[in-house]
């Protein structure tokens, strides 16, 4: 008799890092319920979104492509859609020409929820999506029920009335977070057919606008971490909401009888963001460098924890080298479903690593950032006015890690970053000086990599006039890779 095949809920946080829940080392936000997740199922050590930023991560998941094969390589899917392209020219103050990032994912693609969907699943997504305008919405991607799901990289508001014309608004006071946690767990039973489902409860959380409520931020207030890394109260709030609605679901699954036939995979977008509240950071990634929007680890490196009850052993510790791409392959096969690899190009299933039948099947992992924001911060902790934008691609393969910078600047002034992640995992020591030959080998992999994904790159500009940037007085734009803006 075939194996019935398995519910799925896919938890994905949004600017969560690695070290911002209890399992992963933080002593001042409270997840008990993630915690609770971890000591009942596998978490990963070495998990990695697929870009320092969110709608390339959320792209790679959908499709089981690298994003920089599709050319969604910056968030900015909330754009009016254009496709991915490197223009001719730029301003002569420009050192480089930048490409163009594609501002939407094509519904040409056969994306998870659609090849479940075909599958006999019953598919919904609930909160963030930022991979394009209509038409390219959850609906349009193979989702039955759309719940919060459209452009926007932030919510309006944490708080009704959300303004946000894919969810209703709530009775006064609603907090976001809450509410989506309830509609999953409303969704589980909601079609009345015997159908397995997919749902993807991808909370707003914990990204800006930065809103609590009163109860936990003055509960946070009272608090003082002891690393002395992490002290926002206003974040501690919204990471701790986010944790009620992963325990919301969770009693949901036991008191529905859902449990023992329900896998649920919890990750986050990217590291932890740049963002400050009363001139103090939200979060800190230590002792990993960087945060979002950065190729050192704290961009990101992620948790990631799965939970499937009968094949994964409880409390279990995994330290291979897996990504938000392998998502889309693992999830079939553990639906039971074919994966056309035409399709899910750079998806690796991790199935034998959760079952334990197989060794790791990745050694490498690539991030191409042609747009790349990154910082400098002494600690994992940044300061007012240090982002300064450099492109940059990275390969990790097992231990070793390459940062090739596209262009070099005052902050960044190395062509090339190497480090020994098993002897410095806070990246600290460049080794590029002292190793040529493994400099050259692995910036060998990430052209090889380059071309077989088609990769838009930066190049430099050939009008570039470096007098132009003197005296230069440019109008203050928006920040185009962090902007919630429609």
């Amino acid at each position: 008799m075939a194996r019935k095949q398995p519910n799925i809920l896919l938890f994905l946080a949004d600017d969560l890092g690695w070290k911002d829940t209890g399992v992963y080392g933080s002593r001042y936000f409270e997840t008990p319920n993630v915690d609770r997740l971890a000591s009942e199922g596998m978490r990963f050590t070495n998990a990695y979104s697929a870009n320092p930023l969110c709608s390339p991560t959320r792209a790679s998941i959908m499709t089981g492509k690298n994003p920089d094969r599709l050319n969604i390589t910056s968030p900015w899917c909330h754009f009016e859609p254009t496709e991915g392209y490197v223009p001719e020219t730029a301003e002569p103050w420009e050192k480089m020409i930048l490409p163009h990032p594609q501002t939407y994912l094509p519904t040409s693609e056969y994306t998870l929820p659609r090849a479940l969907g075909d599958a006999g699943y019953r598919t919904v997504h609930l909160g963030k999506w930022h991979l394009g305008r209509r038409p390219y919405h959850p609906e349009n991607h193979g989702y039955e029920v759309n719940i919060g799901g459209q452009s926007w990289g932030g919510p309006r508001s944490y708080f009704t009335p959300y303004q946000n014309d894919m969810l209703e608004d709530g009775p006064d006071g609603e907090y976001l977070t809450d509410r989506l946690g309830r509609e999953a767990a409303g969704q589980m039973v909601a079609s009345g057919d015997n159908r397995p489902f997919f749902i993807s409860l991808w909370t707003y959380a914990v990204h800006s606008p930065y809103q609590g409520k009163e109860e936990y931020i003055s509960k946070y207030e009272g608090k003082k971490d002891p690393q002395g890394i992490q002290d926002c109260p206003t974040m501690g709030a919204m990471v701790q909401s986010m944790d009620d609605a992963v325990g919301t679901v969770l009693a949901a699954l036991e008191e529905q009888g859902l449990a023992d036939n329900t896998i649920v995979i919890f990750m986050s977008d990217n590291g932890p963001s740049k963002g400050m509240v009363k001139g103090v950071p939200v979060s800190s990634a230590a002792p990993l460098r960087g945060l979002k929007g950065s190729v050192y680890e704290g961009g990101f490196r992620v948790p990631m924890i799965v939970r499937w009850p009968g094949t994964v052993a409880a409390d279990s510790v995994n330290p291979s080298i897996v990504t938000s791409t392998d998502i889309y392959a693992t999830i079939l096969e553990m639906a039971g479903v074919e994966c056309r690899k035409e399709q899910a190009r750079d998806s690796i299933s991790i199935v034998g690593l959760l079952d334990g039948s197989d060794a790791p099947t990745r050694d490498s992992f690539f991030c191409h950032y042609p747009m790349g924001a990154a910082y400098t911060e002494k600690e994992g902790v940044i300061t007012p006015g240090s982002v300064h934008h450099i492109s940059s691609t990275t390969v990790r393969r097992d231990n070793w890690k390459l940062i090739r910078r596209w262009d070099t600047n005052e902050y960044f002034p190395d062509p090339f970053e190497l480090y020994d992640l098993a002897e410095d995992e806070g990246e600290a020591t460049n080794l590029a000086a002292g190793q040529p030959e493994l400099v050259r080998e692995l910036d060998s992999m990430i052209d090889a990599y380059l071309a077989d994904t088609g990769a838009n790159c930066p190049v430099h500009n050939p009008d570039f006039d470096p007098a132009t940037r003197e005296n230069l007085d440019v109008p203050e734009q928006p920040d185009m890779l962090f902007s919630t803006e429609a």
